[in-house]
């Protein structure tokens, strides 16, 4: 049995989402205010200062690193020799759904898909979302196989982070034939594009106002 990897390249994102409560929201704007800040990026460092239960990386919400789902998205596969066998563009794997009519994939793997929002609701009325645009090898899966893997027996689910000002598709899970892979940050080698902070409130958003990093 051989190994190999599977590279994905492009676009992602290392994002994170953590709930504030009202006395925190104004302690925001008023820092914001008092050192004259245009954006809630220009505060990014101080964020744990201000806020005590805060830490980067280490939310009381959710974090996550992701691929988008957009035209920068491929697959390279490796070989045990460090060889390129074959790349390709994400639109030539299979649509999960097909690939779970070829080969069956595990029970209730819908259930698996990790679901992340920055849209205020009940129980998370008040949100700050750190959104840092990525490029580069942003993550691998390692395959066993006895054959060379082929491009039609890789596919992978889709979800959609959303929010009062934007909506991003990102790549969730990866199968390979009728098994999910496990994700490995080992070779990720990633370069940081932009960063954007947002505090979003559902009183805002009933109000029809936001507050926008922009």
């Amino acid at each position: 049995m051989s190994k190999y990897k599977m590279r994905v390249l492009g676009w992602g994102m290392e994002g994170c989402a953590h709930t504030l409560t009202n006395e925190e929201v104004q302690k925001l704007r008023d820092y914001k205010d008092k050192n004259s800040h245009n954006e809630y990026s220009e505060m990014y460092s101080e964020l744990p200062e201000i806020l005590e239960s805060f830490e980067h990386g280490d939310t009381n919400w959710w974090t996550a690193s992701r691929p988008y789902v957009n035209s920068s998205l491929r697959f390279v596969l490796i070989n045990e020799n460090d060889e390129v066998v074959w790349e390709t563009p994400h639109t030539e794997t299979l649509d999960v759904y097909e690939l779970d009519e070829k080969y069956g994939l595990p029970k209730d793997f819908e259930n698996l898909m990790e679901n992340i929002d920055a849209h205020p609701h009940d129980g998370h009325e008040n949100i700050l979302c750190v959104i840092e645009d990525v490029k580069g090898t942003l993550c691998n899966y390692i395959i066993e196989s006895d054959e060379v893997p082929v491009v039609e027996d890789f596919g992978f689910s889709t979800h959609s982070l959303e929010s009062p000002v934007f909506d991003y598709e990102y790549m969730d899970k990866m199968f390979y034939k009728n098994q999910e892979l496990e994700k490995d940050f080992e070779d990720e080698w990633i370069n940081g594009k932009s960063l954007n902070i947002y505090v979003f409130t559902l009183e805002d958003v009933n109000d029809g106002v936001y507050d926008l990093d922009e």
